[in-house]
């Protein structure tokens, strides 16, 4: 009798599982042919992650994964994503349903197709109600069959996310009248998950203009994302969820014409009169009071002007680019918050403005506690003959009266450059197409603008040590210069010490992470 024996793996095999932990799914399905070890821990690598279904084809590929290994790979599934399951044949669906109800340990499902899924298959609707085991759940078109699941769950839901988008309108503007949005409010509708939920995210939802006062907390809700609400009243959201650390907030307001210009005075009088009325709910004896704990709000200049939050904020990020138009908002949204940290871009304004430069605004009370900047600037045409470097200098002056310990500073300068963009129209494109002709010259580079000119020069590394040498509570700055034109990317850093390194911060900064070793 011949006995075979195998060396020993020279890692352990906890080792090798997390191997199989980290590899993609491609990597993970070539390891599966490799040895019968990675044949089980491979496969339950790849049901970790999430699992995309659209159509008939992927059903029956999964379905045909989940039944290898004598049918173990079923309690692995963590996350699943229905796409869309239109079009399925009535035993597939039946089938992958069936599945679905064998997983004791899905964790996320997403339903990108909500109501028209769930009317279609009422067998999904019943096996979710069923489980006990959900903790993520994300479903995109809600609406009614979405209402009724709700009210059926058995799961102890962390995080929700409901999108009730629906061509052309809403759940709400089309099905909901007016009269009766209070009862699909989200503090109300959701408030089985009360003492579970930590995150919600409300998309399209209208909550109306008539809110009672709900008596429901969520004590461990975090994190909460509004997105395309018209005009939300505050005070509810406050009140059920006092514990509230991040807030991200996108109305359909950011979009509106009357943002174009955006000086206080001039903006539409349902627009000043909601914000009164969230500032006065918050301030009002019998109020809910504001938010104690906010640590980030995120939110275009026209949402938080909106929002009329009276709360400090450790950090807000606003994702408006700002300009000569709209800097006069900046200070009055940010008069309340009066944060650590900012993260903003906007055009040559704010380098420029005679009034609302950030050398200017910088020495408001709003910016009296700022530890952290993140700037990135946007230099055009219009700044061509500005002395730039004067300007930067002018605000490190600003800059080392603050008690600031991060910077991050980024100038990019390719719209300074005047050279017209070469000819794109279709008639020429046609013709060097079909009768092969030349493409036009593109047109002579323009001379360098006066502020290209002294950006050349500009010595970037002598800048932040003269910032540092001013600025002693400045631990970890980057500032960056692109351009002009052929000059390339010109960065200097200040690392007094190994703080962290902000990703957010430094996402637009480099490709490349940037080392402080």
């Amino acid at each position: 009798m011949i006995s075979a024996t195998y060396p020993t793996p020279r890692l352990n095999w906890d080792a090798l599982r997390e191997v199989a932990v980290c590899a993609d799914r491609s990597t993970c399905a070539t390891l599966m042919l490799s040895c019968r070890f990675f044949y089980h821990e491979a496969a339950k690598s790849i049901l970790f992650n999430n699992i995309r279904l659209l159509g008939e084809k992927d059903v029956l590929r999964f379905l045909q994964f989940l039944q290898a290994d004598n049918g173990s790979r079923f309690q692995y599934a963590r996350h699943l994503t229905l796409c869309s399951l239109y079009g399925l044949k009535a035993h597939t669906a039946a089938s992958l349903i069936r599945s679905m109800d064998r997983m004791p340990q899905l964790e996320r499902l997403s339903i990108e197709s909500g109501d028209s899924e769930l009317r279609l298959y009422p067998a999904l609707a019943d096996v979710m109600a069923k489980f006990t085991h959900l903790r993520h759940l994300d479903i995109t078109y809600a609406g009614h069959v979405t209402c009724a699941l709700l009210k059926s769950m058995q799961s102890a839901l962390v995080s929700i996310s409901l999108n009730w988008c629906n061509y052309p309108r809403s759940f709400f503007e089309a099905k909901v009248g007016r009269d009766l949005l209070a009862n699909y409010h989200p503090v109300l509708l959701l408030a089985r998950w009360a003492p579970t939920l930590e995150e919600l995210s409300c998309h399209s939802w209208r909550t109306g203009m008539k809110v009672p006062v709900f008596p429901h907390v969520y004590p461990r809700l975090r994190v909460l994302q509004i997105e395309k609400d018209d005009l939300p009243l505050i005070a509810p959201f406050i009140r059920a969820f006092p514990n509230l650390r991040q807030l991200d907030f996108r109305t359909d307001q950011q979009h509106a014409d009357a943002y174009d210009d955006c000086e206080e005075h001039a903006l539409p009088a349902e627009i000043r009169q909601h914000r009164q009325r969230n500032i006065a709910s918050q301030l009002a004896p019998n109020g809910p009071g504001t938010w104690q704990h906010l640590e980030e709000l995120v939110g275009s200049l026209a949402d938080l002007y909106l929002l009329g939050l009276t709360s400090q904020v450790s950090a807000v990020r606003l994702y408006t680019e700002l300009n000569a138009a709209n800097l006069g908002l900046l200070s009055v949204v940010l008069s309340y918050a009066r944060p650590l940290h900012v993260m903003i871009e906007g055009d040559g304004a704010l380098l420029t403005h005679p009034q609302r430069s950030l050398a200017k605004i910088l020495y408001e009370p709003w910016a009296a506690r700022l530890e952290s900047l993140s700037v990135e600037l946007h230099l055009g045409e219009q700044d061509g003959d500005v002395d730039i470097p004067s300007l930067l200098h002018a605000l490190a002056r600003t800059l080392s009266q603050l008690p600031m310990r991060r910077l991050r500073l980024n100038l990019i300068t390719t719209w300074l450059d005047p050279t017209p963009d070469p000819p794109e129209d279709f008639e020429t494109w046609m013709a060097t197409e079909t009768h092969g002709w030349p493409e036009p010259r593109p047109p002579s580079p323009a001379p360098l603008t006066p502020a290209e000119v002294m950006l050349q020069s500009f010595d970037v590394d002598a800048f932040v040590r003269t910032l540092g040498d001013a600025t002693p509570s400045l631990q970890d700055a980057v500032v960056q210069v692109v351009g002009p034109r052929s000059s390339g990317r010109r960065v200097a850093v200040i690392a007094k010490s190994k703080i962290y390194v902000d990703a957010d911060m430094d996402a637009d900064m480099s490709e490349d992470p940037l080392s402080y070793d």
